[in-house]
């Protein structure tokens, strides 16, 4: 059904009415009677006449946006997908899929993508191969095994394991064979580790 914006306050509470009382739309679509809890607390705030009619359709759409609804117009999120570079592709999705242990979903010369449950790694070719920071992180059960893998699997130690004494936690710095930094962390001591009950 096509949206109908209603052009004075009668109309939207006689939209609302009407759909409250039939249990259904008259004109007036669904979003109306989700934002009247809103018309009601911007009531003494809205504007008159003209200036009303210029308002409303503002503050519905500011209302879906914040409710997670986009319109024809906005940006809609489909994957957040974290790009690394590589400057062998092949040796890069080898070092992730072999030590990391994260499994390939797609692959080509210069775009090859990687998961872990919702998470997307992308290798993107044509990289120099330098050290680059990443901000990636990977939480393992156990970082000197882990550690160990990475350097025979082709990566680099940069620094740690070492302990916080902000927490229980042990954290490392390290590079993957396309000099991209990451840090490997664990949980240790008697705190509950994130993700568990």
């Amino acid at each position: 059904m096509q949206e109908v914006l209603p052009h004075s306050r009668q109309q939207f509470q006689r939209g609302f009415v009407q759909q409250s009382a039939a249990g259904r739309c008259h004109g007036v679509r669904v979003t109306c009677l989700s934002h009247w809890s809103k018309w009601v607390q911007e009531r003494f705030r809205q504007p008159s006449g003209r200036q009303y009619r210029l308002w409303l359709p503002k503050m519905m759409a500011a209302a879906k946006l914040k409710a997670g609804e986009k319109g024809d117009s906005g940006m809609k999120v489909q994957a957040v997908k974290y790009v690394i570079m590589a400057q062998d592709m092949e040796r890069g999705i080898e070092f992730d899929k072999n030590i990391i242990g994260i499994a390939v979903n797609s692959k080509s010369e210069m775009w090859t993508e990687l998961g872990f449950g919702n998470a997307i790694i992308a290798l993107h070719g044509g990289g120099s191969g330098e050290s680059s920071s990443t901000g990636l992180s990977f939480q393992v059960n156990d970082i000197e095994a882990a550690r160990k893998e990475v350097v025979e699997g082709g990566g680099r130690v940069l620094s740690g394991p070492s302990g916080r004494p902000e927490g229980p936690i042990r954290l490392a710095d390290l590079a993957d064979t396309e000099g991209n930094r990451f840090m490997l962390s664990q949980y240790v001591g008697g705190h509950r580790r994130p993700g568990r009950q």
